[in-house]
């Protein structure tokens, strides 16, 4: 059995190919702050700001909004500031 199936999550994990905006959202709400993922020992804001990195790079968004985590993201950081 995998170990995020021996925890209580509220949410279910969804892996499949199309990977939406409302999971991309979920993702960054959790970053560096879910104990199923090793970067919890990291600070948020330091996560946050690798993440806005990697979002200018990538030029696949499939059905995401691109504009829209973005913004999210940068909304996130200034409320760790």
């Amino acid at each position: 059995m995998t170990s995020y199936l021996k925890k209580n999550l509220y949410t279910p994990m969804r892996y499949n190919c199309h990977w939406e905006t409302r999971d991309e959202l979920d993702f960054l709400s959790r970053l560096g702050r879910n104990d199923l993922t090793s970067t919890h020992s990291a600070p948020r804001r330091v996560l946050l700001t690798r993440y806005l990195d990697a979002a200018l790079q990538r030029s696949n968004w499939g059905l995401m909004d691109k504009a829209k985590c973005i913004a999210t993201a940068h909304a996130m950081m200034t409320e760790n500031a």
